[in-house]
């Protein structure tokens, strides 16, 4: 395991992003200059490992750009951790991104992650060919490059799985919130601490909530931290009625 130094982007690191993945992408028809986008680096060594760059605007972030050296060390999916975290601090109501349809990595990639298909803009990527023209025409395995695929993931929804999971297994009351959203941070820290896929939350059926991550990891994490006796303190709630309801909810 690599002890992964993360930096927030300044402007050399930006200007390295740029060298790294060009000066500007295209995305949805707008120029993204990442010269100027904030960010995140991870460094290994002194040297950069992986960028990450996003844009926030009317209460969405974009992942405008997303880049690792290393495969298989948890270097992108705790970049797009990072990212989702700021949106939250932002206030955003979704982290979405473009990928082209040729990348079938990044496809898979996302998905695992949490994002969910959103969209399909046809033809979208020939016709940024006219903003920055040194797009390829071919790209992974052959295929032609033409469409943008969009994925997000919806914070708004995040929210309200924390909440309303609380309110439904716990009784809770809106004054201990803080407390209980505080100590699912606490677990998505140790997710990233230890490399564990799918650190979100995901909504279902309108009224179920799953977490999307693996449950041994979950357990051990449970073991580690007391999260049950920590839940029934703020909830007055039974020690064996918080540990029955959390296994229920989740497995």
């Amino acid at each position: 395991m690599f002890l992964l130094d993360i930096r927030v982007l300044d402007e050399s690191l930006r200007e390295a992003a740029a060298q790294w993945r060009g000066p500007i992408i295209v995305s949805r028809g707008r120029i993204h200059h990442l010269a100027q986008l904030p960010g995140y680096a991870v460094l290994i060594g002194g040297s950069i490992q992986g960028l990450v760059s996003f844009y926030i605007e009317d209460g969405e972030c974009e992942i405008v750009s997303l880049d690792s050296r290393l495969e298989n060390q948890g270097i992108g999916s705790k970049l797009i951790e990072l990212v989702i975290h700021a949106a939250k601090d932002a206030g955003c109501e979704r982290v979405w991104l473009i990928t082209s349809n040729d990348n079938i990595r990044a496809i898979r990639f996302y998905q695992k992650r949490g994002f969910d298909l959103k969209a399909v803009h046809r033809d979208a990527i020939t016709e940024a060919r006219m903003l920055k023209p040194s797009i390829p025409l071919v790209g992974y395995d052959g295929i032609p490059i033409r469409h943008e695929i969009e994925f997000e993931v919806k914070l708004t929804l995040i929210v309200e799985a924390d909440f309303r999971f609380f309110q439904q297994y716990f009784s809770c009351s809106a004054e201990i919130v803080p407390q209980l959203e505080e100590l699912q941070l606490q677990f998505w820290q140790w997710i990233g601490d230890k490399n564990v896929d799918h650190p979100y939350w995901e909504y279902r059926d309108g009224s179920k909530f799953a977490a999307n991550y693996k449950a041994d990891a979950f357990v051990a994490w449970l073991n580690e931290q007391h999260f049950q006796k920590q839940v029934a303190k703020l909830t007055s709630a039974p020690h064996e009625t918080s540990r029955r309801a959390v296994k229920t909810l989740l497995f």
